[in-house]
C-alpha cells in the first residue's frame, strides 16, 4: 500500500484557531471548530472532513486548497 500524500498544510489550514477576539467583541470563527471524520480517495488526492458545524469540505491534496464545502443539510 503506497505511503498517503504529506498533508501537513491541509491539516493546519482546516484546524487552525484563529486570534481571540478583542474583549467585548463576538468571535467570528472561520472554519470548523473541529473535525469529526476525514477520508482519502482511493489514490490520495482527494481529502473530505466532516465537522462540528455539520459541513464537509474537500481538499485537494496536492494544492492544500479547499475546493468544495457543503453546508446545508435537507431532513427528508
Amino acid at each position: 500500500m503506497p505511503a498517503p500524500p504529506n498533508n501537513t498544510k491541509i491539516f493546519k489550514s482546516a484546524v487552525e484557531q484563529a486570534a481571540a477576539p478583542a474583549s467585548g467583541q463576538r468571535s467570528t470563527i472561520v472554519g470548523p471548530r473541529q473535525i469529526t471524520g476525514m477520508s482519502f480517495d482511493d489514490k490520495g488526492d482527494w481529502l473530505v472532513t466532516a465537522a462540528e458545524d455539520e459541513t464537509f469540505r474537500v481538499y485537494n491534496c496536492k494544492t492544500g486548497k479547499q475546493v468544495f464545502l457543503l453546508c446545508e443539510f435537507f431532513a427528508l
